[in-house]
C-alpha cells in the first residue's frame, strides 16, 4: 500500500524529540485536529543547510505548521513550517511549559482531536511568559486538561450530590470526588482538607487569594496522578 500523503500542513507544537538512528530523530507533536502525533524526522543531524535549517525549527513552544505521511502510528514527517514565534521563557517560567509538554506526552493519545486543548496549551504559554504568578496558568491549563479528556473535576456538588456549602469542609478523593467531613475542621492529618470556600473559588477562578491557588495545586496534582502513572515527572526536577 502506497504511504498517505497530507499535503494539508496542520497547525503543531514540539512536545518531545529523541535521536534515532545516526542523523534523525523521532519526534512527537501536538496537533489541533488529530491530536498527538509521532514521526521520523528524516536527516536533521545532517550537514546540509536544509538540516540545519529543520533542526533550528524543531524546537518546544515554537508554532508551526507540519504535514506527515504514512499510516502507521510512527510516521515521516515531511513539511516543517514556522508560523510564529517562540515565547521567551526562562528559568521557572521554562521548567513550567515542559512540565506542561510532559503530562500532555503522557496523557494524549494519536488521532484523538483537542482543538479546545489545543487552544487552552497556546493560551498558557502565552501566560507563562506574562503572567504574575505561573501558578494561575498551570492551574487553568490542568483542569482544561482534565475536562478535555474526560476526568472534568466538579467544585460544586459533593460525592452525595449536594451542592458543595462555603462553610462545610471537604476531603478530596480522585474516585469519587469531594466528600463532607463537616462544618468543623479536623485535627491536622495527612488528609488534605478544604472549605467548601475554597473550592467555590477554584470553580469560579478566583485566584487571587494564596490558600486558593495553593488548593488548587494539590487537588489537580491528585486528580492527574492515575491518570499520569507513578513515574516521577522529569520536568518537576528541574524545580529543585
Amino acid at each position: 500500500m502506497r504511504d498517505e500523503l497530507r499535503d494539508e500542513l496542520e497547525p503543531a507544537y514540539l512536545l518531545h524529540l529523541r535521536a534515532y538512528r545516526n542523523t534523525s530523530a523521532i519526534v512527537d507533536f501536538f496537533t489541533v485536529n488529530h491530536g498527538r502525533v509521532s514521526a521520523i524526522a528524516k536527516g536533521i543531524y545532517g550537514r546540509s543547510k536544509l538540516n540545519q535549517l529543520q533542526r533550528g525549527m524543531l524546537q518546544p513552544f515554537q508554532p508551526l505548521l507540519i504535514g506527515w505521511r504514512g499510516k502507521n502510528e510512527l510516521k515521516t514527517l515531511s513539511k516543517i513550517e514556522l508560523i510564529g514565534s517562540m515565547p521567551g521563557l526562562h528559568g521557572q517560567r521554562l521548567y513550567s511549559a515542559f512540565y506542561v509538554n510532559e503530562i500532555l506526552m503522557r496523557l494524549l493519545r494519536g488521532d484523538d482531536a483537542h482543538p479546545i486543548l489545543f487552544q487552552s496549551y497556546r493560551e498558557t504559554l502565552v501566560g507563562l511568559q506574562s503572567a504574575i504568578d505561573i501558578e494561575i496558568p498551570l492551574r487553568v491549563f490542568e483542569l482544561n486538561l482534565l475536562r478535555e479528556l474526560g476526568y472534568a473535576l466538579c467544585f460544586t456538588v459533593d460525592s452525595n450530590g449536594k451542592d458543595i456549602q462555603a462553610d462545610l469542609f471537604y476531603r478530596y478523593d480522585a474516585q469519587i470526588g469531594f466528600i463532607c467531613i463537616g462544618n468543623e475542621l479536623p485535627e491536622p492529618s495527612a488528609l488534605e482538607v478544604y472549605s467548601g470556600d475554597l473550592l467555590l473559588a477554584i470553580d469560579q477562578h478566583r485566584w487571587a487569594q494564596v490558600g486558593v491557588r495553593r488548593a488548587a495545586k494539590h487537588i489537580t496534582r491528585h486528580a492527574l496522578l492515575p491518570h499520569i502513572g507513578g513515574k516521577p515527572l522529569r520536568s518537576r526536577a528541574l524545580f529543585s
